[in-house]
């Protein structure tokens, strides 16, 4: 009898794995892209995805052991910009009367040249253990044609390639003379951002300009886009008194939706330069922060009139009455506050796991990068960290915000000091490439000083 129960279980293992096979394996990957003549620049999703047909480990958490690692391809000639993950449940897919849990990976990739590109396999690897080998499995190899841009483009046409939006700023439109006015370009939108070289300033001889600032922000890491940012900024200093104007600032870019080139363009603007003390005029205007694209004035605010009456004969009715009414009213209101508030505690602790979780990732990818380039990927997790625990865009950060925002949750001195002394690094060197530096030795300084923060952060 147990010789039959035991040939009967061999039966059924063996008819259960053949029916698997017959129905499709266990786990497969495979690649994908969504345009395979894109235009040079342009940019093109590549996804990785993992079906997965069993139960696995919970792979959330990078540290577990045994989870299969993503090894993806070099991309060579491809300019490559990782897309952050979203917190998101695995899609599901039915292949062969089986149901598939799918994981996906995104890359954006722009083509560097002309001509037919090849994107070599990427792979998934189960690490060794007790019950097999170390196992591979690998996609197929991708080839696309990339697309020359087309003749015609304008006189100071940097290579831009996608769809796009500008916003200019100026600090003040009205500034004592030889001090320096801040200005900032921020563009918004889909395509190259992350390669596009500074719009030109036209300005003539009678300016000095000064390189500030760069950041680049991806959608994933904006709370309040869905589009890349690039953040340029600019120091001037008007040479000569009196009204001056700051010319209209034009960015050149390739639209592939239409094929064809397109500009935007920043207004002038008139300023007022204030002579020295001896020539300086009376009744000056206000200093503000102007728009160059877009003046906006606040509506004026109406009046209401309101007649409020009493009577005072039933005004002890009315009291008596609210004694009764009142205290139920507010317990009502107050568990209904609660319990309207409890996924937006959630949310919160999740945005800031998140916050810590993405200035990390981009940290790590800093490290395969060139001097430069991981500089200024350090000053990009810095500010990228803020702006996800504060809900605002980057353009509105700046290190007075971020000092005054760690000086209400009681972040130590010492860790704000290592802070900006990462940040200030970062921007020298990214500045000056001759200066000394060790990038691996100041991202593990960085990465250290945001884990610190964050978990005061977390205590608030």
């Amino acid at each position: 009898m147990c010789r039959f129960i035991f040939i009967f279980m061999i039966i059924m293992s063996f008819a259960a794995v053949t029916h698997a096979q017959e129905n499709g394996p266990d786990y497969f990957v495979e690649a994908v892209i969504d345009n395979p003549t894109p235009f040079v620049g342009e940019r093109i999703t590549y996804s990785f995805r993992f079906y997965n047909a069993v139960l696995l480990e919970d792979c959330d958490d990078e540290t577990v052991v045994g989870c299969p690692q993503y090894v993806p391809p070099e991309f060579q000639d491809f300019w490559q910009q990782d897309v952050e993950e979203r917190d998101a449940l695995p899609d599901v897919a039915f292949l062969n009367d089986r149901q598939y849990s799918v994981q996906t990976i995104d890359t954006y990739l722009y083509p560097t040249r002309a001509g037919e590109l090849t994107i070599a396999p990427a792979s998934l690897v189960f690490p060794e253990s007790v019950f097999r080998p170390e196992q591979a499995i690998l996609t197929q190899a991708i080839t696309i044609q990339a697309v020359p841009l087309p003749e015609g483009a304008p006189d100071g046409y940097n290579g831009a390639v996608g769809q796009f939006e500008m916003r200019g700023t100026i600090d003040r439109q009205s500034l004592p003379f030889g001090d320096p006015l801040r200005l900032t370009i921020t563009v918004t939108g889909i395509g190259n951002l992350e390669q596009m070289t500074p719009p030109e300033i036209p300005v003539d001889t009678t300016w000095r300009i000064y390189d500030s600032d760069t950041i680049f922000i991806p959608a994933s890491e904006n709370p309040s886009q869905q589009t890349d940012t690039r953040i340029f900024e600019w120091l001037l200093v008007p040479s000569e008194a009196g009204s001056q104007i700051l010319p209209a600032i034009d960015l050149h870019y390739f639209d592939p939706t239409v094929r064809n080139y397109r500009t935007i363009s920043t207004t002038e603007i008139t300023l007022d330069i204030i002579p020295p003390a001896d020539g300086q005029p009376e009744n000056l205007p206000p200093s503000s922060n102007t728009n160059l694209t877009i003046q906006r004035q606040a509506l004026p605010l109406k009046a209401i009139n309101a007649n409020i009456t009493t009577n005072s004969n039933n005004l002890a009715k009315i009291i008596f009455a609210l004694m009764w009414v009142f205290p139920p009213i507010v317990f009502v209101a107050a568990s209904v506050w609660g319990w309207r508030n409890r996924p937006h505690r959630r949310t919160i602790a999740k945005q800031n796991i998140s916050a810590l979780k993405h200035a990390r990732r981009r940290l790590s990818a800093a490290r395969k990068q060139n001097t430069v380039t991981a500089h200024r990927l350090i000053g990009e997790a810095i500010f990228a960290y803020f702006a996800a625990q504060l809900q605002i865009a980057t353009g509105e950060l700046n290190t007075e915000v971020m000092r005054e925002a760690m000086r209400q949750r009681d972040i130590p001195n010492d860790m704000m000091t290592d802070l900006f002394a990462c940040l200030d690094t970062a921007h020298q060197v990214q500045f000056t490439p001759n200066a000394a530096n060790n990038s691996k030795r100041l991202i593990d300084r960085t990465n250290q000083t945001l884990m610190q923060i964050d978990r005061f952060w977390k205590q608030q």
